[in-house]
């Protein structure tokens, strides 16, 4: 309660420096259902994206797995290829939509986030910078999601945010693995490749969906702040 209470104190600071027609809006912060919605939406396509080259590449390890040592992995590499064209098509453009949904999602809870409390680390250009600019782009998207959860949250645990955030590191830097390993040409070397790949598309689509679960309870705990105000402000 009494983090509430400071939380509201520093709203009507916020507040008193407009003039009385904005004073009159029934909630200082913005809605977040609209983007929040788009987010999760496009993440789940991804989702969807990576599945589908998930099946691919299982089809395939299972027929390498049928055949190791012996003739007619032909279709095995014809599995494989279908995946990987999957993985650099469909799937990369997923993950860039998905990336600027998050983006323009982030720069609307973060503007929230100023005007609930205090601690943003980051203003707000580094919303969209956060996820371009090297280095920085390994930990200022977590970071900004911690802050944003934090003018919220009244003390809970980041714990989503921290899985998310590794899963993502995970699939990331996993990502170079397959680009050191030489083009598989026997069914040994297939098998190898195909659950590095795997292991990768689950890296994918675990960070996925824990974005989604992220982006809904930051959603929900801000609407439920801009319920409060607006009835305190009523």
């Amino acid at each position: 309660m009494e983090e509430q209470a400071l939380s509201d104190d520093h709203v009507a600071a916020q507040l008193s420096t407009r003039s009385a027609p904005e004073r009159g809006w029934p909630s200082p912060l913005k809605p977040v259902r609209g983007v929040a919605l788009v987010a999760v939406a496009l993440l789940g396509l991804h989702v969807l994206a990576l599945a589908a080259a998930a099946v691919l590449g299982l089809g395939a390890a299972v027929e390498v797995g049928s055949v190791r040592g012996g003739a007619g992995t032909g279709r095995a590499f014809a599995l494989y290829d279908d995946m990987l064209r999957l993985l650099e098509g469909l799937a990369a453009a997923g993950n860039v939509i998905a990336v600027v949904a998050l983006a323009v999602w982030m720069w609307r809870v973060h503007t929230n986030a100023g005007v609930i409390g205090d601690g943003l680390r980051w203003s707000r250009m580094w919303t969209v910078l956060g996820w371009v600019v090297p280095v920085a782009n390994f930990f200022v998207p977590r970071r900004i999601a911690v802050d944003v959860w934090n003018a919220s949250a009244s003390g809970e645990r980041p714990t989503i945010i921290n899985l998310w955030w590794a899963a993502w590191l995970v699939y990331g830097f996993g990502g170079f693995v397959p680009l050191g390993m030489p083009e598989p040409q026997t069914a040994t070397e297939l098998h190898t490749r195909l659950w590095v790949e795997l292991g990768l598309i689950a890296a994918g689509s675990a960070a996925a969906v824990l974005a989604i679960m992220v982006v809904w309870r930051i959603t929900r705990l801000q609407e439920a702040d801009h319920a409060r105000l607006s009835q305190a402000l009523a």
